[in-house]
């Protein structure tokens, strides 16, 4: 179950997303992006178009050598697959237009979910692509010693840069989406932060109010996902957009490829087989690849060069695995090194172990569905979160911490409790849109909710997310009491 997991956090899975192209050179009714590497499949025809850019209401292909006479013609819809990156979308299409080996398509059928995916891909991009330089002289500068700049685009995006009198750039404020990223360049700390509405109704000017800034614990993984796909289509100068960039690529991988541990986590230890009598290292952060340890009760003479193999087992609350340290690291308080494992099944078990905290952290709070529910009670409300790998979280409360519907999907499980009853299902092809209320039912297979294993896992993701306690108590009370986490034995 946890395989896909694996190869994505180890970085073997991962797949680039597609760059874009230059800003487009007439005005239309709907924005355009050059999207050069993506590409478009006509469905009964086996013909694969390259795809020359897109917008939310149609397509421009590319049919070199004549190729266009493979297109179908103007008065005939046609189904196509559209190809962008990691991204397939299922789509219907109606020639507009064809001129000089282009072939211009307006969508005629786009399924509601499909458009909100477009949308997510497209809404980030031309974002960046409307970031401009602009004077900042009328705004007060906080920091008279360095120089300030000021970048603005469309819907209150902008970004701001201190720097130097030698140009060397030293912080970066930027503000996208209802979120603020903050970068410290000096003292190497990036922040995260939901920017609270103070005064609706009225637009900003200049740079927010960090008073009005919620700052999250752990850097939101939806802000910087956001932030990184609006910087990566920006034609900012490299002294603005390359720092920023590169610190939220930085965290990125860090943010899950590693877990911290510690708060809710149960003590995991590292048992180390070197010399009698030593005691078990606690473990600071832990991954796939990697592991740190604190140094406590080793006397302070120890030596860890680098290279040295530390064999032992990790051991955590239900289970444990046989591992090994190769140290990368060390000083006075920290161990740090690569993480070796014995087995396939030591790291499907690892995996296990960490799948849980990295998609409960990851999830964060979106707008829920604009359309109500039918038949929701009186003072309820609704409520969605949405992290990685199509993990998310959608409750419908009513008063007094009452989950009328909810729906928590990861990896591929879904559980959805409605009308008083718990049902699971496992959902090997497709995904399930999370500001859908209704089940694409034909893409599921049920799942005896009790008998899932799965079901530790939701309690565990329920544990580790930052959820309204509200939330978290109505979830927690429809589901079955927890058996011993997936991949982990029973210990007796």
């Amino acid at each position: 179950m946890f395989s896909e997991l694996i190869r994505w956090m180890t970085g073997k899975a991962a797949v680039a997303e597609t760059p874009a192209g230059p800003p487009p050179a007439n005005r239309r009714r709907f924005p355009r992006l050059g999207c050069p590497e993506g590409s478009v499949q006509v469905e009964g025809t086996g013909k694969t178009f390259r795809l020359v850019d897109l917008g939310s209401g149609g397509v421009r292909l590319r049919a070199d050598d004549g190729a266009d006479g493979d297109v179908p013609a103007s008065d005939r819809p046609f189904r196509a697959r559209l190809l962008l990156g990691a991204i397939h979308l299922e789509a219907g299409l109606r020639v507009s237009h064809r001129a000089a080996g282009d072939v211009g398509c307006a969508f005629a059928d786009l399924q509601p979910g499909c458009a909100r995916i477009l949308g997510d891909f497209l809404k980030p991009r031309l974002l960046g692509r409307s970031l401009q330089e602009i004077d900042a002289s009328l705004l007060k500068n906080p920091d008279p010693a360095m120089r300030m700049r000021w970048f603005q685009g469309d819907e209150e995006t902008q970004l701001f840069l201190w720097q130097e009198p030698t140009g060397a750039p030293r912080k970066e404020e930027f503000a996208f989406l209802g979120y603020t990223i903050l970068l410290d360049l000096v003292k190497g700390v990036l922040q995260t932060g939901a920017q609270r509405d103070t005064s609706p109704g009225k637009a900003g000017f200049g740079r927010s109010d960090q008073s009005a800034v919620a700052f999250f614990a752990t850097p939101s993984y939806r802000a910087l996902r956001l932030g990184g796909s609006i910087l990566e289509s920006s034609t900012l100068p490299p002294e603005a957009g390359d720092p920023l960039g590169d610190a939220i690529s930085r965290e990125m991988h860090c943010l899950f490829r590693r877990v911290v541990l510690g708060g809710k986590d149960s003590p995991v230890t590292f048992v180390w087989e070197g010399e009698p009598g030593t005691p078990a290292l606690p473990v600071v952060t832990l991954c796939v690849l990697g592991i740190s340890l604190l140094r406590t009760g080793l006397p302070a003479a120890t030596a860890f060069p680098e290279g040295r193999l530390l064999s032992g087992r990790l051991v955590w609350a239900g289970g444990g695995i046989p591992a090994a340290c190769k140290v990368v690291h060390a000083d006075d308080q920290v161990v740090g090194g690569g993480l070796q494992l014995g087995s396939p099944q030591d790291r499907e078990t690892l995996a296990a172990f960490l799948a849980p905290r990295i998609l409960g952290r990851s999830l964060d709070e979106v707008p829920p569905p604009t359309e109500i529910r039918p038949f929701s009670p009186p003072g309820s409300r609704a409520w969605l979160f949405v992290g990685v790998h199509n993990t998310h979280l959608l409750a419908l409360v009513a008063p007094g911490q009452r989950l009328v519907y909810g729906r928590l999907c990861f990896m591929d499980r879904v559980l959805v409790y409605d009308r008083n009853t718990l049902t699971g299902y496992a959902c090997p092809r497709g995904i399930v849109f999370p500001s859908d209320w209704e089940l694409p039912l034909g893409i599921l297979d049920a799942v005896p909710p009790a008998d899932d294993p799965a079901i530790g896992i939701c309690h565990q993701i329920l544990e580790q997310a930052r959820l309204p306690e509200e939330v978290r108590s109505a979830w927690t009370a429809v589901l079955p009491p927890a058996g011993p986490p997936a991949g982990q034995p029973q210990v007796t």
